[in-house]
């Protein structure tokens, strides 16, 4: 991808990004490992998800601290960004009724057909245990408002572009983390992955992509990649662990831009959060010092990600 100023272009081959590898198989792993020379899995999902145990076997988890080196170099390091004080921001942002509301909403206009599809998800993102979420659910609350919450949040890219922003502030910790670990490994690749490989991942790498100097445009192409993986069958049956009656439909994709806007990756959302982290802090470079990853540690992921424009790696 080349850079805005046109001198320079990222790295093949130092930075991956997928869904999770929570289903990894022993040649996955081998993969990984033997041909994608991948050091460090970096794991932006909560502490307790799931490894297989090829993964495992390959990739222990290291704690944070302890030096990335030739003599132990592969490793899993867990950098949660979803963490207490996110999911509270994120409750907070929706209102106390958000959940049950969303929920209600999705069965009065979808049918139950989506309800465990609507309900794994919001229990994941605001971190509500199903009981309480399920509890709710059963009051009656009126039509109208649950579309206009779901409206407000989900159909309009600004949802995903104010969740994107409470990741990046209220995880902004776990984001500089992040940052740090994919900058300090100067000896094979870094894979990053959550849970989708599109809204935590999709943070991390327009952060990265942005702080070497990508311009906007190349950004958002980058995280539209995730699109289409995001309304397939795959992350269907393999991520999300959904039958084909609580997917929705083709034609249900095309009618409501919020299904697109939850489970894909339109180019709105990440156009969104990029105007938005400049809007409150000048620019992407100045969310960048505001949470340490400062012009000292953007010049170092320079001088790993970069190199001149046209040359072969």
């Amino acid at each position: 991808i080349p850079t805005q100023d046109g001198k320079s272009e990222t790295r093949c081959g130092v930075l991956f990004r997928s869904a999770t590898t929570g289903f990894a198989s022993e040649h996955d792993v081998s993969v990984l490992s033997e041909r994608f020379h991948v050091v460090v899995i970096l794991d932006l999902r909560d502490p307790g998800a799931k490894v297989t145990q090829p993964m495992a076997a390959v990739y222990p988890d290291t704690p944070l601290d302890e030096e990335v080196s030739e003599e132990y170099p592969q490793q899993r390091r867990r950098v949660p960004i979803v963490n207490g004080r996110v999911k509270r921001e994120i409750v907070a942002a929706l209102g106390v009724h958000a959940v049950p509301r969303i929920c209600a909403w999705w069965v009065l206009r979808e049918g139950f057909r989506y309800f465990r599809g609507a309900l794994a998800y919001v229990t994941r993102v605001t971190g509500s245990s199903l009981a309480q979420v399920t509890s709710r659910v059963v009051a009656p609350y009126q039509r109208n408002s649950a579309y206009r919450l779901t409206i407000t949040w989900i159909r309009d890219a600004r949802g995903f572009a104010n969740l994107y922003y409470i990741f990046s502030t209220a995880g902004k910790q776990a984001v500089f983390e992040a940052l740090k670990t994919c900058t300090v490994v100067d000896h094979g690749a870094v894979l990053v992955h959550c849970e989708s490989g599109k809204d935590r991942t999709g943070l991390i790498a327009a952060l990265l992509l942005s702080a070497v100097g990508v311009s906007h445009a190349s950004i958002i192409d980058d995280y539209f990649q995730s699109h289409q993986f995001g309304l397939s069958a795959a992350h269907r049956e393999r991520v999300l662990c959904l039958t084909e009656d609580e997917w929705p439909s083709s034609d249900a994709f095309s009618k409501h831009p919020e299904l697109q806007m939850m489970y894909g990756a339109p180019k709105v959302c990440m156009d969104e959060f990029l105007n938005l982290l400049g809007r409150e802090h000048g620019s992407v470079e100045g969310y960048l010092d505001f949470i340490g990853f400062d012009a000292g540690w953007r010049e170092r992921l320079k001088s790993k990600f970069l190199v001149p424009l046209g040359t072969k790696t």
